[in-house]
This record gives C-alpha cells, sequence and structure tokens, in this order.
C-alpha cells in the first residue's frame, strides 16, 4: 500500500469517526464531565439567583481564589471570602432538596481557616477573610448556595441564594464515560501524521461555550495536549511502530472523549411545557368576559371560570419567551431550565386564580354578637355565591323588596387582617342581567390583598329603607356552610368519644383524654352555634378538634403483651407471676404510658420503675382489695428498651425488693415463661451420676443449656410470636429428651404367674399421652411363663378398633363382648422396660372418621401386682377409664335443667395424617391425680405462683395433696372426679361407700373418687349428665363450678340476670342465673378483658382458689 493511499484511508477513517460522534454528541441530552485526580486553580463567579449576571455578594468572595481538589472522583472547592464578619449563614444545597431561603435544606458550611483584614469601611477585622470547602457535584451545573448577611454599619440584613459557576476553560475535561474510539492493531507513521492533522483543524475549529454545538470550556485542553503527546512521538525518528501505534490509537480516543463533550440542550420539557401552556391560554377567559364588564377594572364582575387580566397577561408573556428560548440556537440549557420555570410558575398562577363558584347560605346578622338572625333578612335572598380567584374574594348578593331601598346609598366595608373593618366605605357593583322587578343583583369585594389570604367572610353594610327613611346597618355573614360542616364535625367527635369508656384495660382511654376531647368538641359547639364566628375562628375550632380527636386515638390504651425479666440474666424473673399481662400501652402528649395490674397485691408493697436515673413509685390507678390486686401507670421513657424496674415482697418474714426488667415487645412468652420455671424446677432436683434416678452429666448441662436459650427470649428485643413458640417447643423438646436419659430402676423379671400392670400409650416418639389411651382400660394383665411374657389389654371400641399391631405384628383377640362392644387382645414383650411400638387403625362410620396412625405402649413395672392363686383372676378391663364417647364440651343449644354438665355429643378424634396429633388430659390411672401421701406444704412449681396462699391452705386443710415428684401442677386442668374430691373433703361430707346415686356409670367410676362422687351427687351439689353418666375424666368449666357453688352456698340464682362480662351474649342460659349470683357475692370475677369465658376448662389452682372462698363465705355465715 502507497504512501497517498494509506493517508486517504487515514482521513475517511478520521472523518467517519468524526461524523458518528457529531451524532451522538447532537442526540446527548447532558454530558457528565470530569478531570484526573489533582488539585487545579479555578476561577468562579457569585451569579444573582436565576440570571447570568453578578451578584452582589461577588464583592464579598476572592473570585480568583478558587482550587479544585480532586481525589478518588469525588470533587471539592475550595474558596476564600472576605468581611467574612458580615456573614451569618453560609450553606450549599443539601442533595435531593430543593433551593430555598430555608437553611434547613442546605449544609451549612463551616470555614476552614481565618485571616484578619480591614472591611469596606476601614474597619481592622480579626477574621477578615476565611476560607470555605464546599462539594461540586457537576462541573457543568452551578453550586447553589444560602447567604445570610448583615451589615450594622449600613442597617443591612437580608437572606438570599447564590449560585457559583466554575470557570472550566483551563481543566483537562474529559467525559466521565470517557474511552473508546476506533483504534487500529498497526498504525504507520504516516497515518499518524494524518490523524494528527485531522485532530488539529478539529481542535483549531472547536468553540467552547454552553450553546447547542459548543463544547464544554475546558474541553480543548485535554485534546491539546493529546495533540502534543503524538507530535512528540511522530518527531522521535527512533519511535517503535508499537509507540506509533500508540500514539495513534491515543489520539482517536482523544478525539472520542473531545465529541462526547460537546453541549447538547434539552428543550424537551420546555417544548412540552409551551405546548401545554398555549392550549391553556388559548382557552382563558378574562374577568368580566361574561358579563362585559371587563373594562371596568376592578369593578368588573367576576365570573365563575374567569381568570384575572394580569394573571393572563403573565402567562402570555412567559409563553412568548420560552418561543423565543426554543427557537435560539444560542440558548444555554441554564436559559432554557430558567425559561421552563419561569413559564411553569405563569401557568400555575393563572390556574391559581382560575375564579371558583360555591352558594352558601346568607346569614343576616344585626350585630356580630347576635344570636339570631336579623329581622331584615327579609330584604335578601337566603342563599349567596362565593367566587374565589387564589385570594381575591367577591360574593354575589340578591336584593328583594329593592323597591323599598335607596341603591345609592348602599356601602359596605372590608374586613381587615385583625378582623376588624376598613375605614373607607365601597359601593356594591351592580349584575348586569341578573336583575328582577322587585330585585336587585349585586357584587361585593371581600378582599383583593394578598396578605389576607383568609378574611373573616363577614361584612359590614348600610343601606337606607324609603319608607319609613331609615338608615339600616347588618352584618353579612357567609360562613354558614362552614359552621353547618364544624358542627357536624363535632357530632362525629361527640359519637367517636360516646362510643368508648374510660378506664385502664386495653381499648379504653385515660380519664384526661377524655375530658380533653369533651373540652375541644364543646368549644367547636360553642363556635358553631355563634352565627357571627369569623372564618378563622371556625378553622380555629376546626384544626382544635381535629388535633383533639387525632390526640384522643392515640390515647386508647393498647393492650401489649410483655415479659419480665431477670435484672442481669438473659432469662424470666421470678416475678412474671406477680403482674397480669398483657398490659394496656397509650400516648398522651407524645409520651407512651403503660398500665398494668398487680396480682397477690397485699403482699407487694412497692413497685417502681427507674425514671431518669432514679426508682420512683408507678402512680396508682386503681386498686381491689377483694381481687387483691392493684392496677398502676408509669411512663416508659423508651419503648423499644427494656424498663428497669423494681418489685418490694413483704409476707411475713419474708422482705426482699427485686430488680427486674419489663420487655414490651408485644410477644406473648407466658408459656414459654412457665415452661422455664418447670425445667428449672426439674434440673433442679437432677442429680449427676449413674445410679438409679439420677443422669448423665452431658444431658443436664445439655438441658441447662436449652433452658438457658429458651430464657433468651425474655429480652429479645424485636421479638416475635413464631421464635417464642419455636423456643417453647425446643424447650419441650429438650425437657422429654432430658427425662428420657434418666438412669432407670434395675427391672428384675417377674417369676411365673399372672399380674396387673400399668401402663400407658404414647403419641409415637414422644412421652405425650395419646388419644388412644382413651380406647382402653387399665390395668393390663400380664401374663409370666418363663422368658415369655405376654401382657392382654382390653379395647373399648371394639367394632370400630379394626386392627391394632405391636411390634409389626397383630394382636391376637383373647375375647369379645359384643354388648358391651369390648375385646381383649394379647401380644408379646420381650422385657417390662422396653418402650412397644404399634399401631392404630380406627374406622367409625358414625361419626365419619377414619384414621390410623402410630403409638408407642410402655409399661409401668413399678405398678406390678400379682394375681394371687384363687382369687378369680382379673379381668384387664375393670379399672375404669374415660369413656372416648362423652363429649367434655358442653352442649350451647340444650338447657339441661338442673344438669349443670355438658350434653352427649359422641366425638371422635380430629382426623389426622397418619400419627396421633390429638391433644387429651390424663386424668389418672387408678389412682387420684395429687396423691402424695401427707401434706406437703413447699412444692417445686408453686413459690411466687398467684394461687400460692390459697394452694397452702387447702393442703393444710386436707382438700388436696402434690405429686410424688415433689410438683403440685396449679396449672393443670381439673377433672369433675377431681372436683367432686375437693368438695368432699372441704365440706367434710360423708363418704358414701356403696351405691350409685343415680349414676349409669357409678362402676366405672375411679376408686379413689367414687366415694367422693356419691357423696357430692348425694348431696346435690353435683349430678349426672342427661343419660346418668357422671363422666369422671371430663373437664369442668367454669359455668359448671359456678352453679355447684352456688348451690353449696344455697345462693338464689337470678330470675332475670344481668351480666356485666364482655362476653356474656356467649354465656349458656341454664348457668346466668347462678353466674350472676356467685359474681355478686365476689366468688368469682371476669378474667383479662372482663371476660367470664364459661366453657373454659378450671385450672386445680383457680379450683381451690374457689373452694376456700367457699370455705370463708361459709364460715362468715355460720359467725
Amino acid at each position: 500500500m502507497n504512501r497517498l493511499f494509506k493517508k486517504s484511508v487515514s482521513l475517511f477513517v478520521a472523518l467517519g469517526l468524526l461524523f458518528s460522534l457529531l451524532q451522538i454528541g447532537q442526540a446527548a441530552a447532558a454530558t457528565v464531565v470530569k478531570v484526573p485526580d489533582g488539585e487545579y486553580s479555578v476561577p468562579f463567579r457569585a451569579l444573582k439567583d436565576n440570571s447570568e449576571d453578578n451578584s452582589a455578594a461577588a464583592a464579598f468572595m476572592e473570585l480568583n481564589s478558587g482550587k479544585l481538589i480532586v481525589e478518588g472522583g469525588q470533587m471539592t472547592l475550595l474558596f476564600k471570602v472576605n468581611n467574612y464578619e458580615w456573614y451569618r449563614y453560609f450553606g450549599h444545597l443539601t442533595p435531593g432538596k430543593s433551593k430555598s431561603l430555608d437553611p434547613a435544606d442546605y449544609t451549612e458550611s463551616t470555614p476552614l481557616s481565618t485571616e484578619p483584614g480591614v472591611d469596606l469601611f476601614g474597619s481592622p477585622m480579626e477574621e477578615y477573610y476565611a476560607t470555605f470547602s464546599v462539594p461540586v457535584e457537576s462541573l457543568t451545573e452551578r453550586i447553589e448556595m444560602l447567604m445570610h448577611i448583615i451589615v450594622k454599619a449600613i442597617n443591612y440584613d437580608n437572606w438570599y441564594n447564590v449560585q457559583l459557576s466554575l470557570d472550566t476553560s483551563k481543566l483537562p475535561l474529559i467525559p466521565a464515560d470517557s474511552g473508546g474510539g476506533a483504534g487500529v492493531p498497526e498504525a504507520a507513521l504516516e497515518q499518524l501524521d494524518e490523524q494528527i492533522s485531522v485532530v488539529q483543524s478539529v481542535y483549531e475549529g472547536t468553540t467552547e461555550g454552553y450553546a447547542d454545538g459548543d463544547y464544554y470550556p475546558g474541553s480543548k485542553v485535554s485534546l491539546y495536549s493529546a495533540i502534543l503527546s503524538a507530535q512528540e512521538t511522530a518527531n522521535d525518528a527512533e519511535a517503535t511502530p508499537e509507540q506509533i501505534t500508540q500514539a495513534y490509537n491515543d489520539l482517536v480516543t482523544a478525539l472520542a472523549n473531545h465529541e462526547r463533550l460537546k453541549v447538547a440542550v434539552d428543550r424537551a420539557a420546555l417544548q412540552q411545557l409551551i405546548t401545554e401552556a398555549t392550549d391553556y391560554a388559548d382557552n382563558i377567559k378574562i374577568v368580566g368576559s361574561h358579563t362585559g364588564t371587563a373594562a371596568n377594572g376592578n369593578n368588573a364582575v367576576v365570573w365563575e371560570g374567569e381568570t384575572p387580566k394580569s394573571n393572563a397577561d403573565n402567562l402570555k408573556s412567559a409563553l412568548s419567551a420560552a418561543n423565543s428560548v426554543h427557537a435560539s440556537a444560542s440558548a444555554t440549557q441554564f436559559t432554557v431550565n430558567s425559561h421552563l420555570n419561569l413559564l411553569s410558575k405563569s401557568l400555575a398562577a393563572a390556574k391559581s386564580f382560575l375564579t371558583t363558584k360555591e352558594t352558601v347560605p346568607l346569614i343576616v346578622l344585626d350585630s356580630l354578637q347576635a344570636g339570631t338572625k336579623s329581622s331584615l333578612a327579609s330584604y335578601f335572598e337566603d342563599n349567596a355565591d362565593v367566587l374565589r380567584s387564589n385570594y381575591y374574594v367577591y360574593e354575589h348578593i340578591v336584593w328583594r323588596n329593592i323597591a323599598n331601598v335607596d341603591k345609592s346609598s348602599v356601602t359596605y366595608s372590608r374586613p381587615t387582617k385583625d378582623g376588624a373593618y376598613s375605614a373607607s366605605s365601597n359601593k356594591a357593583v351592580e349584575i348586569p342581567g341578573a336583575s328582577g322587578s322587585d330585585t336587585w343583583a349585586t357584587q361585593l369585594t371581600e378582599n383583593r390583598d394578598a396578605t389576607l389570604p383568609n378574611t373573616s367572610g363577614i361584612i359590614p353594610l348600610t343601606f337606607k329603607t324609603l319608607e319609613p327613611s331609615v338608615t339600616q346597618t347588618v352584618y353579612l355573614s357567609f360562613n354558614g356552610s362552614l359552621l353547618t360542616a364544624l358542627d357536624a364535625k363535632a357530632d362525629e367527635a361527640q359519637e367517636l368519644l360516646d362510643d368508648t369508656s374510660e378506664g385502664n384495660a386495653p381499648g379504653q382511654y385515660p380519664s384526661e383524654a377524655r375530658s380533653a376531647l369533651q373540652t375541644a368538641i364543646d368549644s367547636a359547639k360553642a363556635t358553631a352555634a355563634n352565627l357571627g364566628s369569623t372564618r378563622l375562628e371556625i378553622s380555629g375550632a376546626a384544626t382544635a378538634l381535629q388535633t383533639a380527636v387525632d390526640t384522643f386515638k392515640a390515647s386508647t390504651l393498647q393492650g401489649v403483651n410483655y415479659s419480665v425479666a431477670h435484672a442481669t440474666y438473659a432469662t424470666f424473673s421470678t416475678m412474671d407471676g406477680y403482674l397480669l399481662k398483657p398490659a394496656s400501652l397509650s400516648t398522651v402528649n407524645g409520651e407512651t404510658y403503660a398500665t398494668l395490674t398487680i396480682k397477690d397485691s397485699s403482699i407487694i408493697p412497692e413497685f417502681k420503675v427507674k425514671q431518669n436515673g432514679d426508682y420512683v413509685d408507678a402512680a396508682v390507678v386503681s386498686a381491689n382489695e377483694k381481687a387483691d390486686t392493684r392496677t398502676v401507670k408509669f411512663k416508659v421513657e423508651n419503648p423499644g428498651a427494656m424498663v428497669d424496674a423494681q418489685v418490694k415482697i413483704a409476707q411475713g418474714a419474708y422482705q426482699a425488693t427485686h430488680d427486674i426488667r419489663l420487655n414490651f415487645n408485644g410477644v406473648d412468652n407466658s408459656a414459654l415463661s412457665q415452661a422455664v420455671s418447670a425445667a428449672n424446677a426439674l434440673l433442679r432436683t437432677a442429680k449427676a451420676g449413674t445410679e438409679p434416678g439420677q443422669y448423665p452429666a452431658q444431658a443436664i448441662a445439655a438441658f441447662k443449656l436449652a433452658i438457658d436459650t429458651a430464657g433468651e427470649e425474655a429480652v429479645r428485643i424485636p421479638g416475635s410470636q413464631q421464635q417464642t413458640d419455636a423456643a417453647l417447643a425446643a424447650l419441650q423438646s429438650a425437657a422429654a429428651a432430658f427425662k428420657a436419659t434418666v438412669v432407670p430402676e434395675p427391672v428384675k423379671e417377674p417369676e411365673d404367674g399372672a399380674y396387673t400392670i400399668d401402663y400407658r400409650i404414647l403419641k409415637f416418639g414422644t412421652n405425650e399421652t395419646s388419644v388412644m389411651q382413651d380406647y382402653v382400660t387399665t390395668p393390663a394383665r400380664l401374663d409370666v411363663s418363663g422368658s415369655k411374657l405376654t401382657v392382654s389389654i382390653t379395647l373399648k371400641q371394639d367394632k370400630e378398633i379394626t386392627a391394632l399391631k405391636f411390634n409389626g405384628a397383630a394382636t391376637t383377640v383373647v375375647s369379645r363382648d359384643p354388648a358391651a362392644n369390648t375385646r381383649v387382645v394379647s401380644f408379646p414383650v420381650n422385657n417390662l422396660s422396653e418402650v412397644i411400638d404399634g399401631w392404630v387403625k380406627i374406622e367409625w362410620p358414625a361419626v365419619h372418621y377414619f384414621n390410623e396412625y402410630d403409638i408407642q405402649l410402655k409399661l409401668d413395672a413399678a405398678t406390678l401386682k400379682k394375681i394371687e392363686s384363687g382369687g378369680g383372676g382379673t379381668d384387664p378391663g375393670t379399672n375404669p377409664g374415660t369413656d372416648p364417647g362423652t363429649n367434655p364440651g358442653t352442649d350451647p343449644g340444650s338447657n339441661p335443667g338442673t344438669n349443670p354438665g355438658p350434653g352427649t355429643t359422641p366425638t371422635a378424634p380430629t382426623p389426622g395424617t397418619g400419627t396421633d396429633t390429638e391433644t387429651d388430659t390424663d386424668t389418672g390411672t387408678g389412682t387420684e391425680p395429687g396423691a402424695n401421701p401427707g401434706p406437703t406444704i413447699s412444692f417445686s412449681d408453686t413459690k411466687g405462683h398467684w394461687a400460692e396462699a390459697a394452694i397452702q391452705k387447702a393442703v393444710e386443710l386436707g382438700i388436696a395433696q402434690g405429686f410424688e415428684d415433689g410438683s403440685f401442677r396449679p396449672n393443670a386442668t381439673v377433672s369433675r372426679a377431681e372436683i367432686a374430691a375437693f368438695l368432699s373433703r372441704a365440706l367434710k361430707l360423708d363418704a358414701a361407700a356403696s351405691g350409685s346415686a343415680g349414676l349409669s356409670d357409678a362402676d366405672k367410676l375411679p376408686a379413689w373418687a367414687k366415694p367422693h362422687i356419691l357423696s357430692v351427687a348425694g348431696a346435690g351439689l353435683m349430678t349426672g349428665y342427661a343419660d346418668s353418666t357422671f363422666g369422671a375424666g371430663d373437664t369442668i368449666t367454669r359455668a359448671e363450678i359456678a352453679i355447684i357453688v352456688a348451690r353449696a352456698l344455697k345462693l338464689t340464682p337470678s330470675a332475670n340476670p344481668t351480666l356485666t362480662f364482655a362476653d356474656a351474649s356467649q354465656i349458656p342460659a341454664w348457668a346466668r342465673g347462678a353466674i350472676a349470683a356467685v359474681a355478686e357475692a365476689g366468688l368469682m370475677e371476669g378474667k383479662d378483658n372482663n371476660r367470664f369465658d364459661a366453657k373454659a376448662g378450671l385450672t386445680r389452682a383457680e379450683a381451690l382458689t374457689l373452694i376456700v372462698r367457699l370455705l370463708d363465705a361459709l364460715h362468715k355465715e355460720q359467725a
């Protein structure tokens, strides 16, 4: 290839590249430029706001002191100002904020250094010069500054906006997206020479500026630098081909970057606004157009949809200027944006002055204090039109009986800012074409002053009547609609208030909040009733009322669950049981307050909360001596953090103050707290070792870790119910696993013979009793013959239990009793300590229940009893169990008369998915729950329990006992058999050793409970169900116990009871009279939120507390 051909190709490539980049530059709306890291001197200008002219602030700045520091792409401008002591504020616009005169939108600049000097008046200044630094977001955009300058010598005090414009002409600008250009793999010296020539030509033809097609000032610096570098290589006789190629490609890149610095002014937004503004301007109707009074100036009659001429003219002027800028080739982006802003404001102003009309009642008063309308109201139509054009306000009124009015005498005064009236009088303007034969339509101008945007809405008007000739003065109020609206809002607020109640429970409101709202309602009502109320008074009352309503709504007591945590450890405090859940949170004047109730108030004389570093007594809201509770209220300084508190316990010789922490995280941790308490009780009694009853050391350590982990939920902020439920499940699993590690007692295989043995059927893989337990009777029969052990059990539902397997093999049918629907089955076992895997299939068409699931059977070797020879043998079904066909719930649809118990609808287990998941309560296997020999006052799980005192008294009286493991289980659900035993012992009834008391299941009653059941049945305190069964294992409900207590005290049930419980509508009709009687006697109360919860089961603690109260009431009667 010859040199001439190469030169032509090079020129063609360069021109082609230049042309393509030209198109890119023209299409670009804006270019972000940068300079390499370093320090550069950069002069700047201080410009008037939205102007190309210098600001007066330029005299206070050293315009040639600018230094641009670029580091890691971040740009900062350093510069000096003079007369610094005049600067009261100097700040740059905060990113994301809009330009304003509000310092809140700016970031204040602090001087880096100061120097002394002499001010313009010759006075020395210690701090005359100051050096500032401000961030530079873009080199092509102005820096928005806010200044507050005070010059005391000339009484100058002013805030104003200033823009700093940097002179970038000496900066080596490159585009932010620099790079690119069509480089070549190899370039000859001739190509480099030609490329230098092309780029030199582009350089010489470049015009720097900000108009369309110009290049940003500073763009030539970088291009010139690239040219010099390429020429140096071209002139180097020893330059290698690689260096020549590199120089060529660097020059191509420099040219590409240069073209990216071409200014492209974006006119799209301006064009769009011009189109919108033109369409609006073409449809403007000037004030007075409708009535032909446009030439009357301020006396032009205003009509709906019209715009003042001044606003229309301003819009047209701004539109003309915008069109000129849009068409100008020399327009800069700043000019385009300025006219975009100007046109936008002019269009918005024109729209804001578009006249609107509202027809309102016209109220005619003799004075501003008048309580009734004037008799002169007959001279005016009932309604008037209020026309608004931004702050311009006009009223159109129609006169009646105009024949008796001297029109020329009609004058009025305009209201002023302070509610008074202007001293000058004005004439009413007649509305052309709107009057009738005896009517006169006129326009009054209420306001044309921009400083009075909300005038009173009341105009004093004077006129003369002809017969008789009397000068009359009335006050025309155009505020009727506002008064009506205010009155309606006050009614709404009153309805809101009337629908609420005062109290300390969730959903209720503090008394001060209700009083504050009532005061605001009364004030608003008074303003609405005053026909002379001004617009400012009405709007003020409406605002005050809305504020009061909002404040009132925010003050509602919100029910929030909380936990009582240890003062220092991440676990639950033992004081948790003394504080009722949930608490109530309310907000008053932006402050958060908590209200909670203390149980066993008599032994807790002090409850303090830390406030400002000191413990102070919580305010007592109320106290209930009968229930032994106290409600307190205290300020919560930080609802999102733990609240430090102190509880003092004073019980006999025991006096102690406990530091605690309250966690108002809204999570119900009550079940987890109880589980942690029970786990700790179990852990305290566990001993490490290898002896029977002891536990492996590693098992104790693992269980302690599980307890500690669960306890952490007490202090978790924020917490969640899901996390707590997971922690509870994990702790329960850990407890079950721990119990399984206990070293068992050595099992001695029995001698040959027949035995009875207790057993439990478990949910597979757990230590929980399976629902299958209800379908068998205990004890079982064990036959031992050599090494062969065979267990026989009785199934209650022979027809329904269609298959039963243990250790994978079907059981052997020993016998059947079709009449009783039972069968005896047997199966072999290896020993008495193993847990035997099983499977059961149930098909119960009568209740549409079909299911099969895995189970496990566990024998209790400790209960093994030999059947003596000749004793007649023992059927493994003779010990009564619980009839699974009895529904322990209350049938609300039938009145059982004197029967306080549940109905008799057969109930099947809930269908599962192949595993036993139904929960049931073990009511004992032939021994009384809690039948621990000898009364024990101290139990592992009653310390600090709310019913501890009642439990102690019941044990002392021999009414109840604890369990063999040292626990009392106060929260366990109590059965009908247990209640019968408690009542029989408490009332010292004669135990009936025999008989049936009319109970059809008397022969199936547990032996330990049967005498007690028969005695309470004989005393008429408890009776059987409608089918004459007693249902010993069924749960006793709160409704049933209320009837029993009423009978014991011989209380007369109310014939027409009035129940105040929140769930009164859910209380069965057959129990309402008794519940009302025991509640009135103070024996039973509602639960949280005043719910009686009639169908809820009774716990051992609740039952014994009620029985102790029953005994106290009986003793008072006998005294």
